[in-house]
């Protein structure tokens, strides 16, 4: 079993490191391949914890193979290998999900371990973005190790998620994870990725709130910490304010690139344009939510998740970027429905110290694909059954 951790872990350490183009195998989808493996071998003198796993994932399982079936038939149809693709990203899920559901539940040491990883790879990308050596998408979207800024940004958004749960469960100082919460702000900001920036801003909103209903109490017992708080504070803003605009003879707030990409995202909601080129469209249309209104038809048995230059009514020809609105329409009513059931089936019995991450998420979900991404089916399986060995703290 060692080895099998071995290559989960590296898997892990290795995820914000894209070495070739998005799409294809990357290093750490090797060693999530073998760390499956070997996890298939050690489940060979106890088939019944394996069994367990299947069963508790049964809805995703169940969606994944009608997903699969689904893609299958648009392939024969129009001989399109984006089809194959779409589902090979649901395998790389699948597999993820059934090892972390066994070392969530079974091994004692592996939150805590999974938690210095995800810490070490954000002071690793926050590294590399002080010292010059990410990547760029353009002269001002900062994308790090990876091939897409909104990749980055996602990544940076899910792993501070990842540490604020498991800081709660382990009950770590909190202060720690106002230190990578700052770094997780800093390095989203470069990304210019306005989904993370919301989903972000939707934390901060309900933890403010969270700090108003406590304020008394909280101010009395921790007077040195709000003090520290409020100079690390200021220093961050003084970074992230700043930094950007260096260059610059005359700080102007209009000047701050990630200002000027929110003002630009507002004016998309109520903009008027037909869609004439792609600066003139609407937020609805470049997220692609225009293709379900336009056919409605694929709600019922699915459009297939690929070749969207199908779809010829619809202004652009790119994907819905929105995790559960894509799922709808790219797989139809009834295995959408099965998802759903997953989802919930993972969140029930939540604790509402922790429901802030969760909505954060969820509002970012609504402006980005998620489904894709390993890390978010993870992040759902920290359900409350698997941390019982920590006094019966809930989730």
């Amino acid at each position: 079993m060692k080895i099998a951790y071995f290559f989960l872990y590296s898997y892990l350490l290795l995820k914000p490191y894209y070495i070739f183009n998005s799409g294809g195998l990357q290093p750490c989808d090797i060693m999530l391949l073998l760390s499956f493996f070997f996890f298939l071998l050690a489940s060979k003198n106890n088939k019944q914890k394996f069994y367990r796993i299947i069963m508790e994932n049964k809805l995703f399982i169940i969606f994944f193979l009608l997903s699969f079936c689904i893609n299958i038939i648009y392939f024969l149809q129009l001989m399109k290998f984006k089809f194959i693709l779409s589902s090979l990203y649901y395998v790389f899920n699948f597999l993820f999900i059934i090892v972390f559901t066994y070392s969530i539940k079974y091994n004692d040491d592996f939150i805590n371990t999974t938690d210095k990883i995800m810490k070490i790879n954000l002071i690793m990308q926050l590294l590399i973005y002080i010292f010059s050596l990410g990547k760029y998408y353009d002269a001002q979207r900062y994308m790090g190790t990876f091939n897409d800024p909104n990749q980055f940004g996602y990544f940076v958004l899910i792993s501070y998620a990842y540490i604020y749960i498991f800081d709660f469960v382990l009950k770590k100082n909190k202060f720690t994870k106002y230190i990578f919460f700052f770094f997780s702000i800093i390095l989203i900001a470069q990304s210019g990725s306005t989904a993370m920036l919301l989903g972000i801003t939707v934390l901060i909103i309900i933890n403010l709130l969270y700090l108003l209903k406590n304020l008394p109490m909280i101010i009395y017992k921790n007077k040195n910490k709000i003090i520290i708080i409020g100079i690390f504070l200021i220093c961050f803003c003084t970074f992230f304010l700043l930094i950007p605009v260096s260059q610059t003879k005359k700080i102007k707030i209009e000047n701050i690139f990630i200002i000027q990409r929110v003002k630009e995202k507002i004016s998309k909601l109520n903009n008027n344009s037909k869609g004439d080129s792609y600066s003139d469209l609407t937020i609805w249309q470049e997220r692609g939510y225009d293709k379900i209104y336009l056919y409605p038809e694929n709600i019922l048995y699915g459009a297939g998740e690929g070749e969207y230059q199908r779809f010829e009514k619809a202004v652009a020809d790119n994907e819905i970027h929105a995790t559960l609105p894509s799922i709808l329409f790219y797989y139809g009513i009834i295995p959408f429905m099965f998802i759903i059931g997953w989802f919930f089936s993972k969140l029930k019995n939540m604790n509402s110290k922790v429901a802030g991450v969760y909505i954060m998420l969820v509002v970012e979900s609504f402006f980005l694909l998620n489904q894709r991404q390993t890390f978010f089916g993870g992040f759902l399986l920290l359900h409350p059954s698997y941390v019982t060995r920590y006094q019966g703290q809930k989730l």
